[in-house]
């Protein structure tokens, strides 16, 4: 296996990893899931006010470059 080949298999394994959990937790509750989410994916606790504001900062940034 070359190296490119092996980083897609970690790359692989690691989304079916997240994506097993987050199913997980989505089934338990929505909110919860999507906390796990943004601290996953952009290191944002969105259960905090800094987490907050940073989730409504990315949002807004998102709808601009639309």
């Amino acid at each position: 296996m070359d190296a490119q080949a092996a980083l897609d298999k970690q790359v692989e394994d690691a989304n079916l990893k997240f994506m097993t959990e987050f199913v997980k937790k989505y089934a338990e509750d929505a909110n919860l899931a999507k906390q796990f989410y943004y601290q996953t994916k952009v290191d944002f606790d969105i259960s905090t006010e800094e987490g907050a504001v940073s989730r409504k900062k990315m949002l807004k940034k998102y709808l601009e470059g639309m």
